[in-house]
This record gives structure tokens, C-alpha cells and sequence, in this order.
């Protein structure tokens, strides 16, 4: 049994380990097909891939519209659609850096369930602040932000007191940093899309949430 130091896991790149990689393929795939297959493509893919306002409410059973089942499946797959390269090389490059981590920390099981929960996290909380107004939902961001959480908690309850405050003071600045990203916006570089900021914060809480059950299940498995 070993332990996981995130101060001297730094390996190169094209080292990271292969869920990681796998999950930044799929959003480079998924970006890139509607460019090699055309508008039509792309307007499906983003008709019944991305997640629509009615989605959760009308899955709940709330509202005026019915929502197929299917579309539960929106909650996570949203998060492999972009608005533009920049908004993907954004996520894939920061889910690179920070998956790894978990991918090494806890499993590739584990990072790939982080990546789904907080998608789902950053989908009911933007949801639930939108509160039946009209919007479309695309990117990675919550679930790179659930990983962001985790890796502050893996900082945070490191024993090495240097880490653990730069766990604290990197937990601050990503909070402040969302949130004057949600008030000043960086919607040029989205092609005039909004930040769901607000997801933002819901996929952070589950990554600090997650961290004790993903603890205790590393335990379990003996690792």
C-alpha cells in the first residue's frame, strides 16, 4: 500500500494516465465530427446532447413540458459539447492537470464518476439558480471544477503544513477568480456565451464533498 503525495507525482504530459486521456479525446472528437460532417450534425448533436432549461423540471415532473426520460442522460453529456476551441482547450487543458491527479490519487473508476457527478452537481445548481429561465447548456467546467475541489482536499489533508495551506489559498483564489468571472464575464472568448458560474460552484462542492467516500473506498480496495 502506497501512499498518493501530489508534491512528487510530476510527470510529464504525455505520461498522464489513460482515463484522462481517453475523456480529453471524446471532447476533442465530439468538437471536431459537426466540422467534418457539417451543420446538420451539429445542430443534432447539440439538440440532443446539451442540457436545454426544461430539462431537470420537466424530468422532475414540474412545468408545462414533457421531458423524455432519455434526456436524463443530458445532465452528463452536456459536458462533452464546447462552444468554440478556446472554451474546449480551456477544459481539456485544466481536466488534463487535475484529472490526473484524481485518475492517480483514487482510480480511473473514480475519475470517471468525479467527471459525471460533477456534471450533474453544476447541472441542478445552475438549474435550480436559472429557476425556469430559457437557457443551453454546454462544457466540461462543473466537472472540472468537482475535480478542482478534490485536489484541494488532497492538498488540504496532506500532512505537509506547506501543502495544506497552498490547499487553502488555492481554494480561495479559484472561488474569487469564478466568481469575478461571473460578474466581469468572458463571454469573447466563448462566442458571446455566459459562464455558468454558478455550476462552477456545484461541481467544486462535489469534488470537496467526494473526497472521504473516495478515501474510505481507496481503503477498501487496498490501495
Amino acid at each position: 500500500m502506497s501512499k498518493f503525495d501530489p508534491t512528487v507525482q510530476r510527470e510529464p504530459v504525455f505520461n498522464a494516465p489513460p482515463g484522462v486521456l481517453v475523456l480529453c479525446g471524446l471532447l476533442v472528437a465530439l468538437h471536431a465530427v459537426p466540422l467534418l460532417l457539417g451543420q446538420d450534425v451539429e445542430f443534432w448533436i447539440l439538440e440532443h446532447l446539451s442540457l436545454l432549461s426544461i430539462d431537470l423540471f420537466g424530468l422532475l415532473g414540474f412545468g408545462h413540458t414533457s421531458v423524455p426520460t432519455w434526456r436524463a442522460l443530458n445532465l452528463v453529456s452536456y459536458a462533452f459539447l464546447h462552444a468554440n476551441w478556446m472554451h474546449l482547450l480551456i477544459n481539456a487543458g485544466m481536466l488534463l492537470a487535475l484529472g490526473s491527479v484524481v485518475e492517480r490519487a483514487f482510480g480511473i473508476r473514480s475519475l470517471y464518476l468525479i467527471f459525471a457527478l460533477g456534471a450533474i452537481a453544476g447541472a441542478v445548481v445552475q438549474s435550480l439558480v436559472e429557476m425556469g429561465g430559457v437557457f443551453v447548456m454546454v462544457g466540461a467546467s462543473a466537472s472540472v471544477y468537482a475535480m478542482m475541489g478534490l485536489v484541494v482536499m488532497l492538498m488540504v489533508r496532506s500532512p505537509a503544513a506547506g501543502l495544506q495551506r497552498r490547499g487553502i489559498y488555492l481554494a480561495a483564489v479559484l472561488l474569487v477568480l469564478n466568481l469575478l468571472t461571473g460578474i466581469f464575464g468572458i463571454g469573447e472568448l466563448l462566442g458571446g456565451a455566459d459562464i455558468a458560474w454558478e455550476a462552477h460552484i456545484g461541481g467544486f462542492a462535489l469534488g470537496l464533498l467526494a473526497y472521504r467516500p473516495l478515501v474510505e473506498s481507496r481503503k477498501s480496495r487496498g490501495r
